[in-house]
């Protein structure tokens, strides 16, 4: 019980995109430096009503935060970006809700990531895109 009144706490204190834990990039500037320097990319997408939506709160309270996961994404170019402020990007990647793309040089997905996992999962999904 102590464990869900926490998590009930941090909801009502959470904005959605605040963490920071990341080397995130804006993503016009990141997307430039995927495509010239050849890297990967890990690609959020979250909206300001997300707040409630449990691949945002598991990945920004959570995930993010594992240290197995902010060693792993040193390999990437990290960009967050709110859905309701990147309409070019939500249509060319063809993102509906809450998600977490990685992405190659050439921009194409390679892991989409819209469900729970948990940060040794994704730690793996970061060592090992797509498979």
């Amino acid at each position: 019980e102590p464990c869900l009144k926490w998590l009930e706490t941090q909801r009502r204190a959470f904005t959605p995109g605040s963490n920071e834990t990341l080397d995130w990039q804006p993503p016009e500037a990141g997307l430039d430096n995927l495509r010239t320097g050849g890297r990967k990319g890990l690609l959020y997408f979250f909206g300001a009503k997300d707040a409630e939506a449990s691949l945002v709160l598991q990945a920004e309270l959570g995930i993010f935060l594992e240290p197995s996961v902010r060693e792993a994404a040193k390999e990437f170019v990290c960009m967050k970006a709110d859905r309701e402020q990147s309409a070019d990007l939500v249509k060319q990647f063809g993102v509906k809700g809450p998600v977490i793309l990685l992405v190659d040089a050439s921009l194409k997905v390679v892991e989409r990531i819209d469900k729970w996992c948990t940060p040794a999962d994704f730690a793996a999904k970061l060592k090992k895109p797509g498979k």
